[in-house]
């Protein structure tokens, strides 16, 4: 990238939400160029050491940027993006968290979420 980018403060969107979870957040092109960033979310199971330490699921490429502008990112997880898979099959994990940023070594933004045992909507912790 041409440009330096902040990531604001990511929530979890409640209406709207297609998926079992919904977080948006805000990227800010601080500069000097214009320039587009590609905002990765991957997520850790945290009760389950078996797995990767992030597993990418979802990315969002911003339209270009010129500095001082921002774009609204949202990422969109399915019940199957919060679990696991094991022998028996896809194994919803109840607490997980959502790491944002411009790669898995460049990670911006963490939030802890913890799922309802009937993969209805998420709550952050």
């Amino acid at each position: 990238s041409f440009a330096d980018f902040d990531y604001g403060v990511p929530r979890v969107e409640t209406e709207r939400c297609p998926e079992v979870a919904c977080i948006s957040l805000r990227v800010r092109c601080l500069g000097p160029l214009k320039s587009a960033e590609v905002a990765q979310a991957y997520v850790r199971f945290t009760q389950d050491d078996r797995e990767p330490r992030f597993v990418l699921r979802g990315f969002h490429k911003t339209k270009a940027l010129r500095p001082g502008d921002e774009e609204v990112v949202t990422f969109n997880f399915s019940r199957q993006d919060l679990s696991v898979y094991h022998e028996a099959g896809w194994v919803l994990q109840r607490k997980v968290e959502v790491h944002i940023g411009a790669s898995s070594a460049d990670i911006r933004r963490v939030l802890p979420l913890s799922v309802p045992p009937s993969g209805g909507r998420v709550v952050p912790v």
